[in-house]
C-alpha cells in the first residue's frame, strides 16, 4: 500500500482536487490519499513549505508528495516570452516529492540534502491541468514501483530558495512571524536551536511590538490561565506567540512579518 499525500492552493470548492483523487484511485486503488491541506493561500510557497515541512518527516518512509503551488512570476513583464515550467521528482530522507521546480522542495527540506532529482516530462498542452495530467500520474510510477529516473532524465541540481533567517548579535535574536495557524497563534522564524546556540544558558525575554511579554517559557498551553500571553516551543522546535483561549493576531495586533525578539539578560 502506498501513501500519496496532496498539498495544493485548490480550495475545496471546484472539481480539480477530486479529479486528481480519481485519477489516483484509478490508476492505483490501494493507495491511500491524504490531504495535508488545500487551503493554502494562492501562490504562497512559504505557507506551503511550512505546512508540510513541519509534518511529512512523520509519515512513513516510501510516502510520496504532491505539491501543486505554483508561484506567480514577478520578474516578468506581461509581453516578455516565458521559459517552460520545470516540473521535479526529488527523493530525499526516505521520501519523494513532486512538485513545480520553484523552489518549494528546498524550503520544505531546510539542510536536509536531495539524494535524487528527476526532471519530468511533458506535453505542452498537459499544462491546462499539471496537477492531473503530469503530477498524479508521475505519483501513480512511483506508487507501483517505478525508480524515480524512470519519471524523467536525471538532474543535478533543483532551485533553492530560503526563509528569512533571523539576525543575531550577542545580546538579541530578531526574527519575524513567518506563519499565522487556525487558531491565531503566531509561529516565529526563531528556533529553539537558536536559543541554545547564543543564549549560552543565559535568560531571556521575548519581546513582541515593543512589549516584553514573557521572560518564561512555557512548556505547553495548559499551564497558563485564559487570556495570558503565551510563548513557547511548538512540537517543531519554532518559538510560537499565543494567547490562552483567545485569538493572538487580534489581542496583539500581530501579523505575518511581523519583528518577534529574543533579548538575552546577562
Amino acid at each position: 500500500m502506498s501513501i500519496i499525500t496532496l498539498t495544493t492552493d485548490f480550495g475545496y470548492r471546484d472539481p480539480y482536487l477530486p479529479a486528481v483523487k480519481g485519477y489516483i484511485l484509478s490508476s492505483v486503488p490501494d493507495a491511500t490519499l491524504v490531504d495535508i491541506t488545500h487551503s493554502i493561500e494562492p501562490y504562497s510557497l512559504i505557507d506551503a513549505s511550512f505546512i508540510l515541512g513541519g509534518c511529512y518527516h512523520e509519515f512513513p518512509h516510501g510516502s510520496i508528495h504532491i505539491i501543486s503551488i505554483d508561484a506567480m512570476d514577478r520578474t516578468r513583464n506581461d509581453d516578455e516570452e516565458k521559459p517552460p515550467k520545470k516540473i521535479i521528482a526529488v527523493k530525499a530522507g526516505g521520501h519523494f516529492f513532486i512538485a513545480y521546480d520553484n523552489g518549494i522542495v528546498s524550503l520544505i527540506l531546510g539542510e536536509l540534502p536531495p539524494e535524487d532529482i528527476a526532471e519530468i516530462p511533458y506535453k505542452p498542452q498537459e499544462l491546462v491541468f499539471p496537477m492531473r495530467n503530469i503530477f498524479a500520474p508521475a505519483a501513480c510510477k512511483l506508487a507501483q514501483g517505478a525508480d524515480i529516473y524512470a519519471l524523467g532524465a536525471k538532474r543535478d541540481a533543483m532551485l533553492l530558495l530560503s526563509t528569512p533567517q533571523p539576525a543575531v548579535m550577542d545580546t538579541r535574536i530578531t526574527g519575524s512571524v513567518m506563519y499565522i495557524d487556525n487558531f491565531g497563534n503566531c509561529i516565529t522564524n526563531i528556533h529553539k536551536d537558536h536559543i541554545d546556540e547564543y543564549g549560552k544558558g543565559r535568560k531571556y525575554a521575548v519581546q513582541v511590538k515593543q512589549n516584553k511579554y514573557s521572560k518564561k517559557i512555557n512548556i505547553n498551553y495548559h499551564e497558563a490561565e485564559p487570556g495570558d500571553i503565551i510563548c513557547l516551543f511548538n512540537n517543531n522546535g519554532w518559538l510560537e506567540v499565543a494567547m490562552k483561549n483567545a485569538i493572538a493576531t487580534k489581542l496583539l495586533g500581530l501579523r505575518l512579518g511581523d519583528a518577534v525578539m529574543v533579548e538575552f539578560v546577562g
